[in-house]
């Protein structure tokens, strides 16, 4: 009789799997598991859902720390193939020496191509390059576009859409486009140019723009049919305008902005964040000011853009809570979830990452009720931790999430 070729593993059945499965206290474990053969993923996809860990910090050298359980893992991104970007959860953007664009699912390897994307990043002279290795050794630079942050969403009508910030020293633009399966033609947006933009965010449908000058709050709808036409080749998508939704009321801008933010103290920087947290769009604005040789103080203030009144007659409120929520903030990529969904989260508390100096020293909790900071990384790991910092687009937060 011929020998059996059938794995007996792969015939675990759900109950003993399921006991398995609980009594993984890491995800990346979970992943593994799940990865062995077709049977246990179905089986474990069939399983309740466990708690949201912590989000992961991802590294510069390609892999992320799980702070939680002091571990690190590798991801699956190709080596010195040009800049990468956080583009949120499991997914990074890859902006290729050659010019190429792709979209990577960190935990998998998968890659999507943007042949559309890329032609039109090369049209506006978007180059691969990442801004703290070379502008220190060229002053033009700082005139060029450069790739500042990659958001994805996923939209009703549509796959997955990418958004691409790029500026220079005063100007900023955005280039949207579609992730379809390889094969299939994506479809493009490009964004009117406007004066620094410092943070894009989709929210309900649209992707919104906090402008810097006068914190202007500003939208493009994706569900107008704009996304809707794959781009014919060598044709140029049309440029489209946004909508102001938030603008200073008619009085002059300098007292409305002086009414709704603190003066700021001498030397005072400060950092923004859009973030949708609880279906409400915030903005969340980071007050650093450096102490000496290695230390930071640091405030927050969050503010809720209240657009009910429709376009030009928004307004940003000051939001005294989170309600419960923990908020993850970086400038690469944030998010926000309840507490209570994720092991070891503190509610009305944000999670936040700086990009200069140590960063895995400087990242921090704070504290919306008491006005506390607490370290994000005990000393004893960030000092494992032996990296050379010359990315602006690292740390990032990884949201890790199995599918």
């Amino acid at each position: 009789m011929a020998a059996s070729t059938e794995r007996p593993w792969s015939n675990l059945g759900r109950g003993p799997l399921r006991d398995v499965f609980s009594r993984l206290p890491s995800l990346a474990d979970r992943v593994r598991l799940r990865a062995v053969c077709r049977p246990w993923r179905t089986h474990t996809t069939l399983q309740p859902p466990p708690r949201r860990p912590l989000p992961w910090l991802a590294l510069p050298d390609g892999t992320v720390l799980d702070f939680a359980s002091k571990s690190t893992y590798r991801l699956r991104l190709p080596d010195h193939d040009g800049p990468c970007y956080s583009a949120g959860d499991n997914m990074f953007f890859l902006h290729h020496n050659d010019g190429r664009c792709s979209v990577v699912n960190g935990f998998s390897g998968a890659a999507t191509p943007l042949p559309e994307l890329a032609a039109l990043l090369q049209s506006h002279m978007v180059d691969p390059c990442d801004e703290k290795k070379y502008a220190k050794f060229d002053r033009k630079s700082h005139d060029d576009m450069k790739i500042k942050k990659v958001a994805m969403a996923s939209l009703p009508s549509h796959h997955r859409v990418v958004a691409v910030l790029a500026s220079n020293r005063s100007r900023s633009r955005v280039f949207i486009s579609t992730c379809r399966p390889a094969g299939e033609t994506n479809s493009c947006v490009v964004m009117r140019e406007k004066s620094t933009i410092l943070d894009i965010a989709f929210f309900q449908g649209r992707m919104y723009a906090n402008v810097q000058m006068f914190q202007e709050l500003v939208a493009v709808d994706l569900g107008d049919g704009c996304l809707d036409k794959p781009m014919s080749p060598g044709v140029e998508p049309q440029v489209k305008a946004y909508t102001s939704w938030i603008w200073p009321p008619d009085l002059v801008p300098d007292m409305y902005l002086k009414d709704l933010f603190d003066h700021p103290k001498s030397g005072e920087q400060v950092e923004q964040y859009l973030v949708e947290s609880n279906g409400k769009l915030l903005m969340v604005r980071r007050r650093f000011l450096k102490i000496g040789r290695n230390k930071l103080s640091c405030r927050f203030q969050v503010f809720k853009a209240d657009l009910r009144d429709g376009p030009r007659l928004g307004q940003w409120k000051k939001a005294r809570s989170l309600q419960g929520r923990a908020l993850f903030v970086g400038t690469p990529c944030s998010n926000s979830f309840r507490a209570c969904d994720v092991d070891g989260a503190r509610g009305d508390c944000i999670y936040f990452l700086v990009n200069r100096g140590n960063p895995l020293r400087h990242s921090a909790v704070y504290n919306m009720v008491d006005n506390t900071i607490m370290p994000l990384i005990p000393v004893s790991t960030w000092r494992r931790v032996k990296l050379t910092w010359d990315s602006k687009h690292f740390p990032a937060w990884f949201f890790p999430v199995v599918v």
